[in-house]
């Protein structure tokens, strides 16, 4: 009788031991499937469902993915002298950028020294970049725009 005990004992402590394996097999299936991890090929890198949010985020290169041209959130604009855009005034360019609102910031830097800033917003449909001289010749500026939320 104790023998028929003790191997009734082990079966039940194998089939307790497999199901346990398989529920952290599924946890680390649900774990993978949120991080992405089988959406990548390179080791280490994750891909998120979802939005991230942390207290403090440290890194070093930031790499900004466009996947709609309308609602990039960095780009390149040239103001056009002119000569080049009779259209246009020399001083100012308006870049379409359709996630923009009121608590966005956009930060512009222009390809040389000149006075420049953020004329004007419209909420979900872009800005205005403008200088406070006309140019001479064509001024490229970088521009990228930033969510605020929170507070």
């Amino acid at each position: 009788l104790q023998q028929q005990i003790n191997s009734l004992t082990l079966q039940v402590n194998q089939d307790v031991l497999l199901a346990q394996v398989d529920l952290h097999q599924q946890d680390l299936d649900n774990l993978k499937l949120l991080l992405g991890l089988d959406r990548v090929t390179t080791p280490g890198d994750v891909d998120i469902l979802g939005k991230l949010s942390a207290e403090v985020l440290e890194g070093g290169l930031v790499s900004v993915k466009v996947t709609d041209e309308s609602s990039r959130t960095i780009g390149v604009a040239e103001i056009l002298p002119v000569a080049d855009d009779p259209s246009g005034d020399g001083k100012s360019v308006g870049v379409q950028a359709t996630m923009v609102t009121d608590s966005t910031r956009i930060f512009v830097t222009a390809d040389r020294p000149v006075k420049i800033g953020v004329t004007s917003v419209s909420t979900g449909v872009g800005f205005t970049i403008e200088t406070d001289e006309v140019v001479t010749e064509p001024l490229k500026i970088n521009w990228w725009v930033v969510g605020e939320t929170g507070l």
